[in-house]
C-alpha cells in the first residue's frame, strides 16, 4: 500500500470487498490517509483503523443495513468505492450460466446495490463520490488457464463485461451527474 496522500481527517469511506487483494489495500491507504473507513465485505477483517461489517453485496437487505449504519453513525458518507468481485477464468463455452449469474450479480449488480442505497444519503448531504472498480480483464482479454486448446478464445469475464459495458457506461454517466 502507497503513502504520501493526505485526506480530511472527517472522510467518511464506504469500500466493498475489502477483506484482500486490492481493496484491503486500498482500505489501508484510505485509513492511512486519514478517513475513516468502513469495509463490507462477507469474510471477517480485522485490519487496525478500518470498521469491518458484514455484508454480502449479493443481499439487498445486507447492503440497506450496511449503509443505513455507516450513514446513522457517521450522519454522511462522501466516498463509495464499489470493489466487490471476482473473475472467471475459461472460455464462454465452458463456463456454467450459474457461474456468469453470479459474476454479474456480485460485479455489477452488487454495485448497483451499495449506489441505490447510498444515492439517497449522499442527494441529502449534496455531496459525495462513487468510485466504481472493475478488472482489467473486462477491457483486455486474457487467455484462459485451464487448457492449451482454449488459449486464444476470449475469457468468459471478458465476455460477460463486453454485453454489459452500455449499461456500466450508463451507470456511470447517472453517477457522475450527480455528484
Amino acid at each position: 500500500c502507497g503513502k504520501g496522500v493526505s485526506m480530511k481527517s472527517e472522510t467518511v469511506v464506504l469500500l466493498t470487498g475489502g477483506s484482500s487483494g486490492i481493496g484491503q489495500c486500498t482500505a489501508r491507504y484510505l485509513a492511512e490517509a486519514g478517513c475513516r473507513v468502513y469495509e463490507l465485505s462477507r469474510r471477517d477483517s480485522s485490519q487496525p483503523g478500518i470498521i469491518h461489517l458484514t455484508c454480502d453485496v449479493t443481499r439487498e437487505e445486507q447492503v440497506q443495513a450496511a449503509v443505513k449504519t455507516v450513514a446513522e453513525r457517521e450522519g454522511r458518507i462522501d466516498i463509495v468505492v464499489n470493489n466487490a468481485g471476482f473473475g472467471i477464468s475459461g472460455a464462454v463455452e465452458f463456463t456454467q450460466t450459474a457461474d456468469a449469474q453470479r459474476l454479474l450479480d456480485v460485479n455489477f449488480f452488487g454495485m448497483v446495490r451499495v449506489n441505490r442505497a447510498v444515492l439517497p444519503y449522499m442527494r441529502e448531504a449534496g455531496r459525495g463520490r462513487i468510485v466504481n472498480l472493475s478488472s482489467v480483464a473486462a477491457v483486455a482479454p486474457q487467455p484462459p488457464s485451464s487448457s492449451n486448446d482454449t488459449a486464444p478464445r476470449q475469457s468468459a469475464h471478458f465476455q460477460l463485461f463486453r454485453m454489459f459495458t452500455p449499461l456500466v457506461f450508463l451507470f456511470s454517466r447517472f453517477f457522475l451527474l450527480y455528484f
